[in-house]
């Protein structure tokens, strides 16, 4: 898969090379493409060892994962309330939703999954504390909480989630208990564990203060993200988009995926933000009508005190979307798929004990019984099927972005990753049509304008291939691979001194481009200057020491320098243009 796997797994050296000093090293103390998550690249790394690059070992893990999150979530439902049947339909919603096949065939969706485990794990920790208020439990809910932020900062709402489960099912305090208790032999108390010992009764403010130093550890989680963002870029798109409509396009989202938890159809692995190019601003009724539909739930919920698994459901929805819901704007999705894997805990919850609830307020009734056992299997078969169809839109990248542009035809991202797709399997021409797009729906879009060049390039038409080199380094000037491809454009149309002041600045930008020294290489043995040739050949192959099309120019410029003789046009050395 062509979509952040190279950055994470297939194109990244410490993590193909497994365990080593250096790759433990970067694993620690790096830059993990915009976030710090040392613990998902360790898991990244720790597959490279067992299986290489082979991709079926590095899938087999992701199921691995999930499986044990959807067995972890059982059990702690079960711990926390007594009620097996409700905890397990709402862990085989977990494991079969549709929604959550992005985290699981995504190779780089792993951060979802370790993130999770360590976050269930927490919960596991928490309810030991709740029940027995020892510091030994605190202490693990701490060190879980702390390794699955190291696995992706999503867990920085968990503190606020533990109020949550303190009202309902453990009922820490005794006026929100009796507040939600439900009528005597009502089905609300049949579901819930009122907690005891030296941590079960507790005011609020009680249990406010012994989240504090969980909190200041998401604190700190969340700090580091954005300053690592900021530092990346992926939060470049935050001062396009203003305050406002990202907050509107957060009300929108809220909605947008409770409509795709119960309907959930036309996903994709990108949904364009609407204030960004080639989306479309959300009207001001779409914008009313969502924020209308959170305050209807949002009431309903609250005011059915003697079902709290509805409000302590749908505030988990909430509260633990807000991290990534796009009040801060990163990257250029209006939501994606992969953000519901932690959330929709709470409304598979909601759904499990509301069935629970319609059942046991009416014992007698065998029909009803059977009637939500029925519609309870038939949605878990119903999201089976449609979670193997979406699999299936993962088998490769060409299928991935087909669906993608397919869903969402406004996104210039998916159309430029297509025609990479399709450039890689040697249809140029359709290659072309979808980097045009691309550039269409965005025309500051720098990589569009650099992969229709190649693709301009190798079908001839170097003009043209020229003008969109020079348009992608207006944008951004700093551009290593443009600088490097408009080189190799300018050397073919007999521009030598041009191209080598931009391989030369290719080359000082990025310093490991193999591909960059190579291209630099060439157009000095056109220019005769064998020596510097040479060196540049040598620095192609320590940077890229199995690609043979360095060492194939240096024995070629070796074979000159010897010979004394001079560069032909027409050469046996070889070029590659970088995407």
């Amino acid at each position: 898969m062509s979509f952040d796997d190279p950055l994470y797994v297939t194109g990244n050296l410490h993590v193909r090379n497994g365990f080593t000093r250096q790759g433990l090293t970067w694993a620690v103390a790096g830059n993990h493409g915009g976030n710090w998550q040392p613990l998902t690249i360790l898991s990244h790394m720790l597959d490279g060892q067992l299986f290489g690059t082979a991709a079926w070992g590095h899938h087999l893990t992701n199921v691995l994962l999930h499986a044990a999150n959807a067995v972890l979530l059982f059990g702690a439902l079960r711990t926390m309330t007594g009620a097996t049947w409700p905890s397990a339909l709402a862990a085989a919603l977990f494991a079969v939703h549709p929604l959550h096949v992005e985290s699981v065939a995504w190779v780089s969706g792993r951060k979802d999954l370790v993130s999770t485990l360590f976050g269930l794990l927490a919960v596991w920790a928490y309810v030991a504390y709740a029940r027995r208020g020892t510091t030994v439990a605190y202490a693990w809910c701490a060190i879980f909480l702390t390794v699955g932020l190291l696995a992706k900062p999503m867990l920085v709402t968990l503190p606020v989630l533990f109020l949550l489960l303190d009202y309902w099912p453990l009922r820490r305090t005794v006026a929100l208990a009796t507040r939600s208790r439900a009528p005597s032999g009502g089905a609300g108390a049949a579901h819930g564990r009122t907690s005891s010992g030296p941590a079960g009764d507790a005011t609020l403010w009680r249990l406010v203060a012994e989240k504090v130093p969980l909190a200041a550890l998401a604190l700190a989680a969340g700090i580091l993200t954005l300053v690592l963002q900021r530092l990346a870029g992926t939060t470049e798109h935050a001062g396009a988009v203003p305050l406002v409509p990202r907050i509107a396009n957060a009300v929108v989202s809220y909605v947008r995926y409770l409509g795709k938890t119960f309907r959930p159809t036309d996903l994709a692995v990108l949904y364009p933000h609407p204030n960004l190019p080639g989306g479309t601003p959300w009207r001001w009724w779409e914008i009313g009508g969502a924020a209308a539909v959170l305050f209807v739930i949002s009431v309903a919920a609250i005011r059915l005190r003697h079902w709290p698994h509805l409000v302590v459901g749908w505030l988990w929805f909430l509260v633990s979307l807000l991290p990534v819901i796009g009040i801060v704007q990163v990257g250029r999705q209006a939501m994606a798929d992969r953000y519901t894997y932690l959330p929709l805990i709470g409304v598979y919850v909601a759904i499990a004990w509301s069935a629970a609830d319609l059942v046991a307020a009416r014992p007698q009734a065998k029909r009803l019984r059977a009637a939500v056992a029925a519609t309870a299997a038939l949605a878990l078969a119903v999201c089976g099927g449609l979670a193997h169809e979406q699999a299936r839109h993962w088998r490769d990248s060409r299928a991935l972005y087909e669906r993608a542009v397919a869903v969402a035809p406004g996104s210039a991202v998916m159309h430029n990753n297509l025609g990479i797709a399709l450039a890689a399997e040697g249809e140029t021409a359709a290659a072309i049509a979808h980097y045009r797009r691309a550039v269409a729906l965005n025309p500051d879009f720098p990589n569009a304008h650099n992969n229709l060049a190649n693709a301009l390039q190798r079908r001839g038409d170097l003009d043209e291939a020229v003008a969109h080199y020079r348009r992608a380094l207006e944008i951004e000037p700093g551009y290593a691979s443009a600088h490097s491809n408009i080189g190799m454009a300018l050397r073919a149309q007999g521009k030598l001194d041009e191209a080598i002041a931009h391989l030369t600045r290719a080359v000082e930008l990025n310093p490991r481009s193999a591909d960059a020294h190579n291209n630099l290489g060439l157009v000095l043995l056109a220019r005769e200057r064998i020596a510097e040739a040479i060196s540049h050949f040598r620095a192609a192959m320590a940077a890229a020491p199995d690609d043979p099309l360095p060492r194939q120019n240096l024995a070629y410029a070796l074979r000159l320098r010897d010979a004394g003789g001079r560069a032909a046009e027409t050469s046996s050395a070889a070029s590659r243009g970088e995407d």
